[in-house]
């Protein structure tokens, strides 16, 4: 039996991949679905969603596949786990063969940042927060505590926030909005461009780029 259309209104933490596995699609299909264009106009990217959006659900029609009873058959549903990347950055150059161990849901991997300094690891769809530990049994041990679909839309004051944070140019995203001005006139220096300590459109979009989402 189909399901019909129905609304979801985003939840804070919450981005399209766990939107999606809830309903039963995947990704893709629902973010260039026709009805959810309004929603790609506002926010292009879908795993940076603000609470309040509304994502457009179609009916949802379920698959059947012919298999012979008789042998054994994996699925795996496409899309799950998520992929989890950072890039990890000294001073803007990447930190290459940085030893590390990851948790999150439970489950703990390690694995060493390649010649750009990334972190790929796989993760649930709904996990909410993750631990990285660089050098994990050295002397220059360092934590990260990663919270997971949290990312705010670049021009809102939060997505820029956390992002001025990620970046260097603010030391905790509570910052007093004075510290806040400093640090957008630092990152639009940088950036070359107009030093007005605003969050404009060529700010936000610097910033996006520059955070890598």
């Amino acid at each position: 039996m189909a399901r019909p259309k129905s609304k979801h209104e985003v939840r804070g933490g919450e981005c399209l991949s766990s939107i999606s596995e809830e309903h039963g699609f995947f990704v893709d299909t629902l973010w260039e679905h026709p009805d959810n264009a309004a929603l790609r106009e506002l926010r292009p990217n879908p795993y940076v969603l603000e609470p309040g959006d509304m994502v457009q659900i179609p009916a949802l029609t379920p698959a059947t596949v012919q298999r012979p009873t008789d042998a054994r058959h994996v699925f795996r549903r496409r899309g799950i786990p998520e992929r989890f990347r950072l890039q990890l950055l000294d001073e803007g150059e990447p930190e290459a063969g940085v030893v590390y161990r990851f948790e999150v849901a439970g489950l703990v991997t390690e694995g060493e940042t390649d010649d750009e300094g990334w972190v790929e690891e796989w993760i649930p769809t709904r996990a909410r927060r993750a631990q990285l530990t660089m050098d994990p049994e050295g002397e220059n041990q360092r934590e990260l505590i990663l919270h997971l679909g949290q990312l705010r839309p670049p021009d809102t004051e939060a997505g820029v926030r956390t992002r001025l944070t990620n970046l260097g140019y603010l030391f905790d995203e509570q910052a007093p909005p004075t510290d806040v001005v400093l640090a957008l006139c630092l990152f639009q220096d940088d950036e070359g461009l107009e030093i007005n300590g605003t969050y404009d459109d060529p700010t936000c979009e610097a910033l996006a780029e520059a955070n890598g989402s």
